[in-house]
C-alpha cells in the first residue's frame, strides 16, 4: 500500500538539482531510486520515493527528508515533486536524448540543440512546425514529438493539481494511473468516484479532498457516495440485503436542511436495493 492517502506533516526540507541517471524504478508505482546533481554538494546525491515521468536532464525540487539506510548510506525520501525544465544546452541535450521520445537519440537531440539552442523546449512547446528545420525531422517524427512532449506535461500538471490538495505523491500516482489526462477533471468534478474506482480509496479520504475542492456538505454527490459507502460497509459485514438504512443515520450532523433531507430521502429509496453488486465489486478490486 503507499501508505496515507494525505501527505503527513513532518518537518521536510527542499532539495534542487539536476537528474544525472535513474537507477531504479518500479514501473507499477513509479517508485524509483534517481542520482541528482545538487549545487554545493560534492558527488551526487541519492533520492528515493515515487517519481512519475521524471527524465535524466531534468531539473526536480523536492521535498522530503534525510534518511540513513543501513546499506546505501544518506538518502533523501522524497514526499512530493515538481519537475522544472533543463536549463541549460547540456540538460535539453541530455533531456531530448534520454528517451523521452521514441526515436530521438542523442544523436539528433544534439541537432535540435544546434538550431535552436536555448530555445529548443520553446519551440517544442509553441511552435512544433519548426522541428521541419531540422535534418531528419518530417512530418511523423514532428508529431512523435509533439504527442511526447503532449503526455508528458499532462504528468506533471495532474501531479502538481493532486498534491496541491495535499494528496501524496504515491496516491497521485495511483489516481494518474486510473484516469490518466483525465485525472484532473474527474477529481474536479466528482472525487466521490475515487472511492469506486482506485482500490484503497475510501469514503472518508475521498470526502477529505472533496471538502478540499470547496464541495458542500449537502452535495447530491456526496449524499450518494455516503449511501454506497454505507452500503458496502453492510456487504462486508455479509448482509446481502439492507432493508433498514434510515434516514436518521445520515443527520448526525446539525443542522439539516430540508433540501439535504430530501435528497438522503431520495438516495435511500433508490439504493436500499439487493446489494451483490457491493460485495461483488470489492471482491474483483481485491482479486
Amino acid at each position: 500500500m503507499p501508505g496515507s492517502l494525505f501527505a503527513e506533516p513532518e518537518r521536510t526540507e527542499t532539495l534542487e538539482g539536476a537528474l544525472e541517471r535513474i537507477t531504479f524504478i518500479n514501473e507499477e508505482n513509479a517508485w524509483s531510486v534517481v542520482k541528482l546533481a545538487v549545487p554545493g554538494r560534492s558527488g551526487l546525491v541519492t533520492a528515493v520515493g515515487n517519481l512519475l515521468g521524471v527524465q535524466p536532464g531534468e531539473n526536480l525540487r523536492l521535498t522530503g527528508r534525510w534518511v540513513k539506510d543501513r546499506k546505501y548510506g544518506d538518502q533523501f525520501k522524497v514526499d512530493s515533486y515538481v519537475t522544472i525544465n533543463p536549463r541549460t544546452l547540456t540538460g535539453i541535450r541530455r533531456y531530448l536524448g534520454s528517451g523521452l521520445v521514441p526515436g530521438i537519440g542523442s544523436v539528433m537531440a544534439e541537432r535540435l540543440v544546434e538550431r535552436f539552442g536555448i530555445e529548443t523546449l520553446d519551440v517544442i512547446e509553441s511552435a512544433p512546425e519548426r522541428l521541419a528545420e531540422v535534418e531528419g525531422i518530417g512530418p511523423v517524427r514532428t508529431e512523435r514529438i509533439r504527442a511526447a512532449w503532449r503526455d508528458q506535461k499532462g504528468v506533471k500538471e495532474v501531479m502538481i493539481f493532486l498534491q496541491s490538495l495535499g494528496i501524496s505523491t504515491a496516491w497521485s500516482i495511483r489516481i494518474y494511473k486510473q484516469y490518466k489526462d483525465r485525472s484532473v477533471a474527474v477529481v474536479r468534478e466528482d472525487p466521490y468516484r475515487l472511492a469506486t474506482d482506485v482500490f484503497g480509496i475510501g469514503f472518508r479520504t475521498a470526502d477529505g479532498i472533496a471538502s478540499s475542492l470547496g464541495i458542500p456538505k449537502d452535495a447530491p454527490q456526496r449524499l450518494e457516495a455516503g449511501v454506497r459507502h454505507a452500503l458496502s460497509q453492510a456487504a462486508d459485514e455479509g448482509h446481502v440485503l439492507r432493508h433498514n438504512l434510515r434516514r436518521a443515520d445520515f443527520f448526525k450532523a446539525k443542522p439539516v436542511t430540508t433540501s439535504t433531507q430530501n435528497l438522503v430521502t431520495n438516495s435511500l429509496s433508490f439504493r436500499n436495493e439487493n446489494i451483490f453488486q457491493f460485495r461483488d465489486q470489492r471482491r474483483r478490486q481485491i482479486e
